[in-house]
């Protein structure tokens, strides 16, 4: 679940993990899942410090909303 994009608080629910040492304790990474997420962080910062981002904050979408909605 977790390689499906599942946040770990769902999974343990749907599991029945009561404590984040047990839920650790049976979900190990793969380093090629490690990889991947790290490249997929790494182009997002990229492009929202760029500005292409519309959910970064100092992307341009989100710099021309906060000037137009000023006044």
């Amino acid at each position: 679940m977790r390689r499906a994009g599942k946040d770990h608080l769902t999974i343990m629910k749907i599991s029945g993990h009561k404590t984040m040492a047990v839920f650790k304790r049976y979900n190990s990474f793969q380093m090629k899942v490690l990889k991947a997420a790290a490249s997929t962080f790494n182009t997002y910062l990229t492009r929202a410090h760029s500005g292409e981002d519309a959910d970064s904050p100092n992307s341009l979408i989100n710099k021309t909303c906060a000037r137009s909605s000023v006044g």
